[in-house]
Protein backbone atom coordinates (compact mmCIF):
# COMPACT_ATOMS: atom_id res chain seq x y z
CA UNK A 1 0.00 0.00 0.00
CA UNK A 2 1.42 3.45 -0.87
CA UNK A 3 1.66 6.47 1.39
CA UNK A 4 -1.87 7.86 1.98
CA UNK A 5 -2.61 10.63 -0.52
CA UNK A 6 -4.42 12.77 2.06
CA UNK A 7 -1.34 12.82 4.34
CA UNK A 8 0.64 15.77 3.00
CA UNK A 9 3.96 16.77 4.49
CA UNK A 10 4.19 20.18 6.14
CA UNK A 11 7.03 22.59 5.47
CA UNK A 12 8.80 21.22 8.58
CA UNK A 13 11.12 18.78 6.83
CA UNK A 14 14.62 17.59 7.65
CA UNK A 15 16.98 15.46 5.56
CA UNK A 16 20.06 13.66 6.84
CA UNK A 17 21.87 10.33 7.14
CA UNK A 18 22.59 7.92 9.94
CA UNK A 19 26.15 7.82 11.21
CA UNK A 20 28.26 5.47 9.12
CA UNK A 21 31.45 5.84 11.17
CA UNK A 22 32.54 4.71 14.61
CA UNK A 23 34.63 6.99 16.79
CA UNK A 24 37.07 5.70 19.40
CA UNK A 25 38.69 8.05 21.90
CA UNK A 26 42.06 6.99 23.31
CA UNK A 27 43.50 7.81 26.73
CA UNK A 28 45.96 10.28 25.22
CA UNK A 29 43.10 12.30 23.70
CA UNK A 30 43.55 11.07 20.14
CA UNK A 31 40.41 10.07 18.25
CA UNK A 32 40.18 7.36 15.63
CA UNK A 33 37.27 7.44 13.24
CA UNK A 34 36.55 4.67 10.73
CA UNK A 35 33.65 3.60 8.55
CA UNK A 36 31.59 0.85 10.14
CA UNK A 37 29.02 0.46 7.37
CA UNK A 38 29.39 0.51 3.62
CA UNK A 39 26.21 2.62 3.47
CA UNK A 40 23.87 4.38 5.86
CA UNK A 41 20.14 4.95 5.93
CA UNK A 42 18.91 8.31 4.63
CA UNK A 43 16.52 9.77 7.18
CA UNK A 44 13.77 12.34 6.78
CA UNK A 45 12.08 13.93 9.79
CA UNK A 46 8.57 14.80 8.62
CA UNK A 47 5.32 16.13 10.00
CA UNK A 48 1.88 15.48 8.54
CA UNK A 49 -1.16 17.54 9.54
CA UNK A 50 -4.48 15.65 9.67
CA UNK A 51 -8.13 16.36 10.34
CA UNK A 52 -9.81 14.19 13.02
CA UNK A 53 -11.32 11.99 10.29
CA UNK A 54 -7.97 11.65 8.51
CA UNK A 55 -6.31 10.78 11.83
CA UNK A 56 -8.37 7.59 12.12
CA UNK A 57 -7.56 6.63 8.52
CA UNK A 58 -3.87 7.39 8.98
CA UNK A 59 -3.62 5.35 12.17
CA UNK A 60 -5.26 2.39 10.42
CA UNK A 61 -2.76 2.74 7.55
CA UNK A 62 0.15 2.98 10.04
CA UNK A 63 -0.92 -0.19 11.86
CA UNK A 64 -0.75 -2.14 8.61
CA UNK A 65 1.97 -0.46 6.56
CA UNK A 66 4.31 1.82 8.52
CA UNK A 67 6.90 -0.92 9.12
CA UNK A 68 7.20 -1.83 5.42
CA UNK A 69 8.69 0.10 2.51
CA UNK A 70 6.26 2.29 0.59
CA UNK A 71 6.57 5.01 -2.03
CA UNK A 72 6.54 8.70 -1.12
CA UNK A 73 6.93 11.81 -3.26
CA UNK A 74 9.80 13.67 -1.64
CA UNK A 75 8.74 17.27 -0.94
CA UNK A 76 12.36 18.38 -1.31
CA UNK A 77 12.64 17.58 -5.02
CA UNK A 78 9.36 15.93 -6.10
CA UNK A 79 11.05 12.58 -6.81
CA UNK A 80 9.56 9.23 -5.81
CA UNK A 81 11.45 7.49 -3.00
CA UNK A 82 11.16 4.25 -1.05
CA UNK A 83 10.77 4.80 2.68
CA UNK A 84 9.42 3.25 5.87
CA UNK A 85 8.60 4.73 9.26
CA UNK A 86 11.47 4.20 11.68
CA UNK A 87 9.96 2.15 14.50
CA UNK A 88 6.80 1.28 12.55
CA UNK A 89 3.51 2.55 13.97
CA UNK A 90 5.26 3.05 17.33
CA UNK A 91 7.61 5.54 15.70
CA UNK A 92 4.80 8.02 15.05
CA UNK A 93 3.99 10.68 17.64
CA UNK A 94 0.57 12.35 17.44
CA UNK A 95 -0.25 15.69 19.00
CA UNK A 96 -3.30 17.88 18.73
CA UNK A 97 -2.80 21.33 17.24
CA UNK A 98 -5.24 24.17 16.67
CA UNK A 99 -5.42 25.89 13.33
CA UNK A 100 -7.79 28.85 13.09
CA UNK A 101 -10.16 27.34 15.67
CA UNK A 102 -10.34 23.93 13.99
CA UNK A 103 -8.87 20.94 15.81
CA UNK A 104 -6.19 19.16 13.79
CA UNK A 105 -3.56 16.54 14.51
CA UNK A 106 0.14 16.59 13.75
CA UNK A 107 1.79 13.21 13.14
CA UNK A 108 5.57 13.45 13.54
CA UNK A 109 7.88 10.67 12.43
CA UNK A 110 11.21 9.77 10.91
CA UNK A 111 11.19 8.06 7.53
CA UNK A 112 14.21 6.00 6.54
CA UNK A 113 15.35 4.61 3.23
CA UNK A 114 18.44 3.25 1.45
CA UNK A 115 21.41 5.55 0.82
CA UNK A 116 21.05 5.23 -2.95
CA UNK A 117 17.53 6.58 -2.46
CA UNK A 118 18.69 10.14 -1.78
Amino acid sequence: MPWPSFARFTAEYELGSDNDVERTEFDDGAVRQAKRFTSAQVVRAVTVELTPAELAQFRAWAAEEAHTFFTIVDPFDGEERQARVRGGKGGIRYRQVARFGQARWAAEMTLEGPENNV
